[in-house]
């Protein structure tokens, strides 16, 4: 049994065919060069970090009241890692949240000493950072009597 135009489309179906994996083809190398493009671009600014365990960092959270604003929350402990980019926390002394570093901050802790020098009736604070460097502030109180 033969159908009349049973050639014709045939042919057509072929050639329609061609004309989509030649159109995919091409689809597929202009993505392939927008994503090279942009991740250029994206990388120019971009910064690997990394924390340690042990580290005091900071995490970005939503505030109680507006779930759309967020605010640094913390410092929590580094526990541990998982994979490249994710870190256990502790949040409480009971509890580990599993975090992107993305909403992590490296916190430097500071230790702050009050002396007061009773001779000279000066008072001097000192700071300590994390990175072990001293900052010393005296204030001078003057008294009238």
């Amino acid at each position: 049994m033969h159908l009349p135009g049973l050639r014709h489309r045939s042919a057509f179906f072929t050639l329609s065919k061609e004309r989509i994996e030649g159109t995919c083809q091409l689809a597929q190398e202009e993505i392939a060069k927008v994503q090279k493009r942009n991740q250029t671009y994206y990388n120019r600014r971009a910064r690997e970090r990394r924390l340690n365990i042990g580290d005091s960092v900071l995490l970005l959270l939503p505030i109680e009241n507006n779930k759309l604003t967020l605010a640094w929350r913390g410092p929590y402990e580094v526990v541990g890692k998982v994979g490249e980019v994710d870190y256990k926390i502790r949040v409480t002394p009971d509890k580990i949240k599993t975090c992107h570093i993305n909403v992590l901050k490296y916190h430097q802790r500071k230790e702050q000493r009050i002396e007061n020098d009773d001779e000279s009736g000066n008072i001097s604070e000192s700071v300590s950072s994390g990175d072990g460097h001293k900052i010393e502030q005296v204030a001078v109180i003057a008294c009238a009597d």
